[in-house]
């Protein structure tokens, strides 16, 4: 990889996710997850008008991974060359071509992207600490189409798999992140009884899950100058 690549492959990673975070929240459902892996380039130089040499980048190929290929990658393929081409732009990079190929991979091969000040990281730490473990969530909702008012119980498992932070300097919010929740178990019934079931989080009442969300962020509040999202793995 050149060293045009590195710096270039470094500033998109750390953009993507932020880009699929908009994309996702305007269409509405969740899209495959992408990473660089490798972008080479290929680059002349030339002196231009006022005789100064300029650097300009003739190819730039990219190797990409991708959790799953599905209906939305035509999407994907649009967004990731988008924001490839902003960075090379913002970078103040000239280039006429840019070529992404695709490899399917493995979730275990999505590292986290941050910045990589100290700060950044003694922040990572110690909010993967606090959020490290097996946790539970439960309470209740009036059940739907009944005309007394009868109650459910729900127990959600629960742990965090991955957490992102990135450094923004914001007006509200110097940093912000995404903890990536994976729900283990979800069960709805009565309490005292033995008449469980499972569940998905989709079948309970929507404030349920914004409590649920609400619920890990609270463990959050002391640090009043990061703002984090609450995703599913």
């Amino acid at each position: 990889m050149s060293k045009i690549g590195e710096v270039i492959k470094e500033r998109v990673n750390k953009v993507l996710p932020k880009v699929f975070d908009i994309a996702e929240k305007s269409l509405g459902h969740k899209l495959p997850k992408v990473k660089i892996q490798d972008i080479d380039t290929y680059s002349t130089g030339k002196l231009d008008s006022d005789g100064e040499y300029k650097l300009s980048i003739s190819g730039v190929f990219v190797d990409a991974i991708i959790s799953k290929k599905d209906g939305s990658f035509g999407k994907i393929k649009k967004l990731v060359l988008a924001t490839i081409e902003n960075v090379l732009v913002t970078s103040g990079y000239e280039y006429r071509e840019i070529y992404v190929t695709y490899e399917r991979g493995e979730p275990s091969e999505f590292i986290n992207e941050t910045t990589k000040d100290k700060i950044t990281e003694k922040y990572l730490e110690i909010i993967k600490h606090k959020l490290d473990g097996d946790k539970e969530y439960k309470g209740k909702y009036l059940m739907p189409y009944t005309d007394e008012d009868d109650y459910v119980d729900f127990i959600i498992n629960y742990h965090v798999t991955k957490v992102s932070l990135w450094k923004t300097n914001g007006k509200n919010c110097q940093y912000e992140g995404v903890a990536y929740v994976k729900i283990d178990n979800l069960m709805v019934g009565f309490e005292g009884t033995t008449d469980w079931e499972k569940a998905r989080i989709t079948d309970l009442p929507s404030w349920v899950e914004d409590d649920f969300k609400d619920s890990i962020q609270d463990e959050l509040d002391r640090f009043d100058n990061i703002c984090m999202g609450i995703d599913y793995n």
